[in-house]
């Protein structure tokens, strides 16, 4: 998986991408040893979907999914594709073409836009991805520019309807691609993008959802280097185009599921919500052992004062053993630690933390010695005895697994777990990328 500056991460400017690829080199240093989970993006590590588990024990998704479903506030509709930024990704069938990412700037202002490219052959060009509608309307939309070729055909191929687009001139055109015209509508959005759309009534079948380059005819002979340059398809239920939904990994599904955080935007930022009651991520593998040297670093907001509130957790229930960044009932940050006895201690940062603002915390653990951060600056240290330690084997996010009392009723944004010995200047990197993540100044 690619960590991507993109409208999903909420990192945007040249500043914000240097700070992803400066944090994504920190995280290649450690290798399958770092972990990062990122709201409306995903999860970046080796380690394989059978070790995602919500808080009820069931799999939430495949490699390199966000878990979690997508709610961006203020959305109401439903992406239905996955990768809708991706178009290199496998996910997308590519038919006569090639797709060269993150090269030119998409319409969020990032390097995210890719290009698709036909090839020197004489065929019908496309990408295209699989998905059985049911009985009902559709709308499938993407946003793209001229770059070489000038026209596209948006189609569902089983319900034989379509739409054509000049992005030159920002029309709807005909064209005979499919037996059906859709209702087409085409959006200029600036700098030679146009969101296009075509929306249909599907009997509901098996639809290839095709974007087809063609030169006024549906097959020709590419040159090789002609295309057009694409970012943010989607098909969602309804008569019109509504506000693009990102997504990667998983559809961004915007429905509310108990025991799952919900996806939020604010300001271009995403971070999921957990409501206090019964969100939580769980994972079913440790990413480091409580006597291990490690660093752990993620964004958060608190939205209730006086509770205990677990941030990351790598341990397990009952009395297993844990460490932990959490808030505790009087609003100080800390850094708890249990060990296989049931025995608890704890270095409890020196100021309070407030409702309503974003935080980034963070904590560096080397030989029992603890140096916790709040915002990129000391916020307390002290010396946690692991000696008693047992192994654990599972962690989890937003809560303490097997304890009710600690949700989060809050956000976060990115966290970022690594085991092994983290350099200052590698951990304040990780810090400023969650901060341009989270708002926050570092």
């Amino acid at each position: 998986m690619r960590l991507r500056a993109t409208a999903s991460s909420g990192v945007s400017g040249r500043g914000a991408l240097s700070l992803a690829q400066q944090a994504l080199a920190v995280l290649r240093k450690y290798g399958t040893d770092a972990h990062l989970w990122m709201p409306g993006v995903g999860y970046v590590n080796g380690v394989t979907a059978s070790n995602w588990i919500d808080s009820a024990g069931t799999q939430a998704g495949a490699v390199d999914q966000p878990v979690g479903l997508v709610q961006p506030a203020g959305y109401s509709n439903t992406n239905l594709l996955s990768f809708s930024e991706a178009f290199d990704n496998a996910a997308w069938i590519k038919t006569s073409t090639t797709v060269t990412p993150n090269v030119v700037t998409a319409p969020n202002g990032t390097l995210t836009a890719d290009k698709i490219v036909e090839v020197a052959a004489t065929a019908n060009h496309y990408i295209s991805r699989n998905y059985t509608t049911s009985a009902g309307t559709y709308t499938f939309s993407i946003y793209a520019k001229a770059a070489g070729r000038s026209r596209i055909v948006l189609a569902a191929t089983t319900d034989t309807f379509g739409s054509g687009f000049d992005l030159s001139a920002g029309t709807v055109v005909s064209q005979n691609y499919t037996a059906n015209s859709g209702t087409g509508v085409i959006t200029s959005v600036g700098d030679g993008w146009y969101r296009c759309a075509t929306t249909w009534p599907s009997a509901g079948a098996s639809n290839s959802m095709r974007v087809l380059v063609f030169n006024g005819a549906n097959s020709y002979t590419g040159d090789g280097t002609s295309g057009i340059y694409a970012w943010g398809a989607e098909l969602e239920v309804g008569s019109s185009a509504t506000t693009y939904t990102p997504s990667m990994g998983i559809t961004a599904n915007q429905s509310t599921t108990a025991s799952k955080p919900i996806l939020r935007q604010t300001s271009g930022r995403y971070s999921w919500q957990f409501d206090g009651t019964d969100d939580g991520l769980s994972l079913s593998s440790a990413p480091f052992q409580v006597a291990d040297p490690h660093t752990v670093v993620c964004g958060f907001r608190l939205n209730a004062n006086n509770i205990f509130q677990a941030l990351f957790n790598a341990g397990g229930s009952g009395v297993q053993s844990l460490i932990e960044l959490d808030v505790n009932s009087t609003n100080f940050p800390r850094v708890l630690l249990r060990d296989s006895a049931g025995a608890t201690s704890a270095v409890t940062g020196s100021s309070t933390l407030s409702t309503a603002r974003d935080y980034v915390g963070s904590y560096t653990h080397a030989s029992g010695s603890i140096a916790l951060g709040i915002d990129g600056v000391s916020a307390g240290s002290g010396t946690l005895s692991t000696a008693s330690a047992g192994a654990i084997a599972a962690g989890s996010i937003g809560f303490r697994i097997a304890d009710s009392s600690t949700r989060l009723n809050g956000n976060l944004y990115p966290v970022i777990a690594i085991k092994g010995t983290v350099s200052t200047a590698d951990r304040l990197t990780l810090e400023k990328f969650v901060g341009a993540c989270s708002g926050v100044t570092i």
